[in-house]
């Protein structure tokens, strides 16, 4: 994979993330992949004896590492990632067909992104995540100190365009909480499309999206 081919997937990858993440925390109040702030949270909640609550921040952490594991585990025998999308997509597709509401919506969200950060972190000669930034934001501070950085722009704005593209997905995500009845079909739907054209891709012997 190229890095301008592998630019545009991680692309697609973030910009659904973004938004689920926007649908989740609007909806559920809870991050469903930045498992930072879902730790300090489940602090929080702990402190002050909101059970329930830290119930659910915990629960986010256990389904996203499943998911997670989950991709690996589709993955290991030279499997594309196609097979991970299209399991996401069914995931977050029945977790959309009902309102958000506590531990039946959380676990299901959270486990859909896990299997999509964990089904691909390669992109042509960048490894990065795409449900999370910080570990990407923090890359792109060393490589801009980095004195060889002018060899690496490709790098840096494969980087740059996975921000961006969570930032809209995010924008996206927020405006459709507020305007539509189920949400989450939306990215449903582009990982079912992006699971099937990396499959039929596979299959055929073309290049990976």
């Amino acid at each position: 994979m190229s890095i301008f081919d592998g630019t545009r997937t991680a692309a697609g990858m973030a910009a659904v993330a973004g938004y689920v993440n926007a649908v989740a925390y609007l909806g559920l109040h809870a991050f469903v992949a930045p498992m930072t702030g879902t730790v300090v949270q489940a602090g929080f909640e702990l402190a002050a004896r909101e059970w329930l609550g830290a119930l659910l921040s915990l629960l986010a952490i256990v389904t996203f590492t499943s998911g997670v594991a989950i991709a690996r585990y589709v993955r290991r025998d030279g499997r594309g990632p196609g097979l991970c999308w299209l399991l996401s997509a069914v995931v977050l597709a029945i977790a959309g067909v009902r309102p958000l509401e506590g531990l039946a919506s959380l676990a299901p969200i959270a486990g859909a992104l896990g299997c999509l950060n964990g089904s691909q972190t390669r992109f042509g000669m960048v490894t990065l995540n795409t449900t999370f930034l910080t570990g990407n934001l923090e890359r792109l501070g060393e490589a801009i100190g980095d004195r060889g950085m002018q060899h690496r722009p490709a790098q840096l704005a494969c980087i740059a365009t996975i921000v961006l593209a969570y930032l809209m997905g995010s924008t996206a995500g927020a405006a459709a909480a507020q305007n539509l009845s189920a949400p989450l079909l939306v990215p449903a739907t582009v990982l079912a499309l992006m699971g099937v054209v990396a499959q039929v891709r596979r299959q055929t012997g073309g290049a990976p999206i």
